[in-house]
């Protein structure tokens, strides 16, 4: 009977630990639609991803625009370093339009490819977009297209109902491995 318990336990322990290792996560790339010619915004890479995790990038940008003075990125994203991740990208001297296309991958997961992004570089004034200010945390800013910036919107902290969607399998999976231990153990 114990032998049956142990197999039991141990096939809804690895259910559950390969449940929680499928959860789908997502980045956002933010980048202000416009911007006047040589001007700098910046470009921000978020995640709503909790826990421990860790995710590689790979960006490109065309049309005379620079990424902290590259045309590509490749970096990686893990749950200690800062979100967002925050690079400055220069528009060119002459009207154009940039174009950004890259990708990202959790850990062993599937490549997921970034929604392209243009930013129309203009001439002359510019219209503030603060459209980056929702990816970014509030006390935190990020560029409006035109030299300035918008105060972050974006509620960051612990939340309790993401970290139970993804760790209540590992946590029922150690509850059992625990109850095994316990039917096991000789008194």
């Amino acid at each position: 009977m114990k032998k049956i318990i142990l197999i039991l336990m141990m096939a809804i322990m690895l259910n559950g630990i390969a449940y929680a290792m499928s959860t789908g996560s997502t980045i956002i790339r933010s980048v202000p639609a416009t911007a006047i010619t040589s001007s700098t915004m910046q470009l921000s890479y978020s995640t709503n991803e909790t826990g421990l995790w860790g995710a590689s990038v790979t960006d490109t940008i065309s049309g005379g625009c620079t990424i902290d003075g590259k045309t590509s990125l490749k970096f990686v994203m893990m749950s200690y370093l800062p979100n967002p991740l925050t690079y400055t990208v220069t528009a060119p001297a002459s009207a154009t339009t940039c174009t950004l296309s890259g990708d990202y991958k959790f850990a062993e997961f599937a490549i997921n490819n970034f929604p392209q992004a243009t930013i129309t570089i203009t001439g002359g004034t510019c219209t503030p977009n603060c459209a980056c200010a929702s990816n970014t945390c509030a006390g935190q800013t990020c560029s409006n297209g035109c030299n300035g910036t918008c105060a972050g919107t974006k509620v960051c902290g612990f939340d309790f109902n993401a970290f139970w969607t993804q760790y209540k399998w590992y946590i029922i999976g150690i509850g059992g491995f625990i109850l095994i231990i316990m039917l096991f153990k000789k008194k």
